[in-house]
């Protein structure tokens, strides 16, 4: 039986947002730390907002810090849920991960660099495994990163979880284009996810866009950003 460092061994070579770190790298935090200090949440978003600022040719107090808190989650679940979403579509198995096991740490530029400090894994058909990712990713350690953000930046609830919806459609696409030969599957297993739990009615597969989500990451509150592609505006 595979355990979830092979399955997540083979999900890195995806790309960059789908590798892990094992064991946890010199500076590493656990998510457990990051949901329970509120500080180290606003440093985050503090982060992002300055960067957003840089990027747009705007003094910080012009970026909104909904908008920026919102961006960084959406960031921040993405490199949460793609390695577990690569390895159950190149792997058939899903990391179990937990507050106290997920570790990361922040980097200058690129994806945050993660490590997951667990063996176990779940296996089974696609029904199993979008079940797996929703009851053993999303709800252990995205949703609870949800409620805090939603919290502490007064971000609406259906807002961060269209968020993670598309994450995870985002991934889908990654690994269809790294990995044409699973396409299919990686598109299954986004469609079955994203109609599973809460995550249920946050968006609609259809038309040559694809996904299109009910609702907006506030990416386009940011001056000259614009829209998604997957945004209910656009």
């Amino acid at each position: 039986m595979i355990d979830a460092r092979d399955a997540l061994g083979r999900a890195a070579s995806i790309g960059e947002y789908f590798a892990v770190d094992v064991p946890c790298g010199p500076g590493s935090t656990s998510l457990a730390t990051l949901l329970a200090d509120p500080s180290l949440q606003q440093e985050r978003v503090a982060v992002t907002r300055r960067a957003l600022a840089a990027q747009s040719g705007r003094a910080e107090d012009e970026i909104e810090e909904r908008a920026a808190a919102s961006i960084w989650f959406l960031g921040f679940v993405s490199r949460l849920v793609s390695p577990a979403f690569g390895a159950a579509v190149v792997a058939g198995a899903v990391p179990r991960l937990t507050p106290a096991t997920v570790h990361w740490r922040s980097a200058p530029s690129g994806p945050a660099p993660i490590a997951i400090d667990d063996g176990h894994c779940s296996a089974g058909p696609p029904a199993q495994l979008a079940a797996a990712l929703h009851d053993e990713v999303i709800a252990t350690v995205v949703l609870p990163l949800a409620d805090a953000v939603g919290e502490m930046f007064h971000v609406a609830r259906q807002l961060l979880l269209g968020n993670i919806a598309s994450s995870i459609v985002g991934a889908a696409i990654v690994v269809g284009t790294a990995r044409p030969d699973v396409r299919d599957e990686a598109t299954d297993l986004a469609q079955r996810v994203v109609n599973t739990g809460q995550l249920a009615g946050t968006g609609r597969f259809s038309g040559p866009r694809g996904f299109v989500r009910n609702s907006c990451c506030l990416l386009y509150r940011v001056p000259a950003f614009g829209y998604c592609g997957d945004c209910v505006l656009a």
